[in-house]
């Protein structure tokens, strides 16, 4: 059973304040060795900012306070940074409560998603979940039963959540983006077009939508 230690917690708050080192906890270590570089109330793992909402939602309007805040409900891509959840979680909430993060099978059963668009490239179920013991349960809470693990469950629940985003890119790159659009340079890899700060691309193949978002998701993976 995993515990909350005060250093963890301590570690936590000090990296958003101080950029304080020397955690004894590889969780926040990353938290830990670095000035935090997100906004107030935000804390920084790797190249993401994530905030611990208490207030309980259903998992829609938890996505899309999460999207208000120029974010979404977080994706989770190691067991490192499910970790790092789980104290934010813990010290935000004073324990490991349920808590909705951005999995979703909505779009076709057992064929999950996260609503930030990532891969979804890593998992840590329960035993024995998703199962859909309670009928169709197409979203996705962490910290469930003793193990603290993953659990699917009807969208329809109310929990806290965890939002995500990435924090903004460095001066130089803000710099040499705004270059690039007064430039009209297309900064999109071959066969993508560009508008803004996006890159499109047309692909001819009919699928459904489910493989449409998969398709591309599994072209990246070497």
């Amino acid at each position: 059973m995993l515990t909350i230690s005060l250093l963890l917690c301590a570690a936590l708050a000090l990296s958003q304040a101080t950029g304080a080192k020397g955690a004894e906890e590889g969780v926040v270590a990353t938290a830990a060795e670095n000035r935090n570089q997100c906004s107030t109330g935000w804390f920084q793992y790797e190249s993401r900012c994530f905030m611990f909402i208490e207030t309980a939602r259903t998992w829609p309007l938890a996505e899309r306070h999460c999207v208000s805040l120029g974010a979404n409900l977080a994706s989770v891509h190691s067991s490192a940074e499910y970790q790092f959840l789980q104290v934010v979680v813990g010290c935000k909430a004073g324990g490991f409560s349920p808590t909705w993060v951005g999995g979703y099978d909505a779009v076709q059963d057992r064929l999950w998603f996260w609503s930030d668009g990532s891969k979804f490239d890593y998992q840590n179920w329960k035993k024995g979940e998703p199962n859909n013991s309670g009928g169709r349960e197409p979203c996705m809470v962490m910290n469930w039963g003793d193990e603290y693990r993953w659990n699917d469950i009807s969208c329809g629940n109310s929990f806290p959540s965890v939002c995500s985003k990435s924090f903004c890119c460095s001066g130089a790159k803000v710099a040499e983006e705004a270059v690039a659009a007064a430039e009209n340079r297309n900064q999109c890899p071959t066969g993508w077009f560009q508008f803004g700060s996006r890159c499109f691309m047309f692909v001819e193949t009919a699928r459904t939508w489910p493989l449409a978002e998969v398709s591309w998701l599994l072209s990246t993976v070497n």
